[in-house]
């Protein structure tokens, strides 16, 4: 650690004194170099030693930068990247080894491979006992209960023991649903509840609900309904198909459904959606518009699992977006994972209408809010050997300096310039914005999505 600060510290030194010459130094006036003008010059030479993979060095000056500015979320993405590429270096070394020492990538030892009987194998005895037979336990049945007991249960409180108590009532009464409502709000508020017996409520949904589904005799609503047993029973794979089947089916359903895809999100245990889908082309386009920072998403996806939810990274802070907003038809809305703090995952739910796979057009808009400073247009999701990958920012004329850099693609509207950057071309790495620039109304309404088609042609 010591060595990597050392490097950064000397490029710091090097990047602040460039051009010195008098033989009596000032040290002063170089200290004040402005620290973006430090940053800058740092994340480039950081950037050089990772692209010719000198990660050791790189890491000292990313070092240095967060040194400087603690906390740069820059300096932290490239540090991590960093670190990655040691980890699978020594991976790849410690396998290599592992192979070539044991002939294998297995650990176990193989103790029993020669194993004899003998005197000092132990001792051992065989018992039997005679089997008893199974005698089902007496289910319990609850008699209806009075209207005056119902008003009683639910005047009772809304505590965890309260609300299981009522839906045992609601459930004597064969009011399934609004039971099953009880029951789960119960196992929110405390999750102990669900060891209790309650007296084949959700049995009797899960039986129900398998015979639906093997007729094919189903609705949206009742969908949902199955969606929420499955996952308050730890189904959560069959919860996220039967809640996107429901919201696909029925646009009433999409916000309880989005809750319920939410709260499986926020458990965490979301292995069975890390398959990333097949990518044919994306882009995400920056413009000031309605007087707020928007990005737009679009891109052409192939699903590969049953699941269709998909997963996008972007190097934005999560607390500065407002809200997102899906357009078109192929897609029902996207969801902040909760537990990305320093960048966003944003996971877009798309329309399953059928068994038979088809691409999704997506249409996202990313709304931000007030008080945004800049922007990095890299997305990490998308392969950067994609060809059909583009960064694009829509912008008045006059918005774009001389100096700014050159695009693959441009095109001019009425005082509106439409710059696209092809992001196989830099590494993968989009351009970095200082948004204040671009607030300035537009000379007209741009259809971005309409705009990207000029942008994807040919590519």
């Amino acid at each position: 650690m010591q060595r990597k600060l050392v490097i950064g510290f000397g490029l710091l030194f090097g990047l602040g004194l460039v051009g010195f010459t008098s033989p009596t130094p000032d040290l002063n006036p170089y200290s004040r170099t402005p620290l973006n003008v430090k940053l800058q010059r740092l994340e480039k030479a950081g950037e050089d030693f990772f692209m010719r993979r000198r990660y050791e060095d790189a890491i000292g000056v990313f070092d240095a930068m967060d040194l400087l500015d603690k906390g740069n979320l820059t300096a932290l993405l490239w540090r991590k990247k960093c670190d990655e590429k040691l980890f699978q270096e020594k991976s790849e070394k410690f396998k290599a080894n592992l192979l070539r020492n044991k002939g294998s990538l297995l650990l176990k030892e193989r103790l029993y491979d020669n194993w004899t009987w003998g005197p000092m194998v132990g001792h051992f005895e065989i018992r039997e006992s005679k089997p008893k037979p199974y005698v089902p336990p007496v289910k319990k049945i609850r008699p209806p209960i009075s209207d005056a007991e119902l008003k009683k249960l639910k005047d009772a409180g809304t505590d965890a023991a309260g609300l299981f108590d009522l839906a045992l009532g609601l459930n004597s009464r064969k009011d399934t649903e609004k039971a099953f409502d009880a029951l789960d709000e119960a196992a929110l508020r405390d999750p102990e509840i669900m060891g209790r017996d309650d007296e084949g409520l959700v049995a009797g949904l899960q039986e129900r609900f398998s015979l639906a589904f093997s007729t094919g005799k189903i609705t949206p609503k009742e969908r949902l309904l199955a969606a929420r047993v499955a996952m308050f029973s730890g189904d959560l794979s069959d919860a996220v198909l039967q809640f996107i089947k429901a919201a696909s089916r029925e646009d009433a359903l999409k916000a309880e459904a989005q809750k319920g895809v939410e709260r499986i999100l926020s458990m965490g245990k979301i292995e069975f959606l890390q398959k990333p889908p097949e990518i044919f082309r994306f882009a995400q386009v920056y413009s000031w518009q309605g007087n707020e920072d928007r990005v737009y998403v679009a891109a052409r996806i192939n699903p590969t699992t049953p699941h269709y939810v998909f997963p996008f990274d972007f190097p934005f802070d999560p607390k500065s977006i407002e809200t997102v907003e899906i357009q078109g038809g192929d897609f029902l809305f996207g969801t902040i994972d909760p537990s990305a703090t320093e960048s966003t995952r944003i996971w877009f739910s798309g329309k399953d209408i059928g068994d038979e796979p088809r691409n999704l057009e997506l249409q996202a808009v990313i709304r931000f809010k007030p008080g945004l400073i800049d922007l990095d247009l890299t997305t990490w999701s998308v392969p950067a050997e994609l060809a059909n990958n583009w960064s694009v920012i829509v912008g008045p004329t006059t918005a774009f300096t001389p100096d700014f850099p050159a695009p693959q693609k441009q095109k001019g509207d009425g005082g509106v310039d439409i710059k696209g950057f092809q992001v196989q071309q830099s590494g993968g790495k989009g351009p970095y914005l200082q948004v204040d620039v671009f607030h300035k109304t537009l000379p007209h309404e741009v259809d971005v999505f309409k705009a990207l088609a000029d942008i994807w042609e040919g590519s």
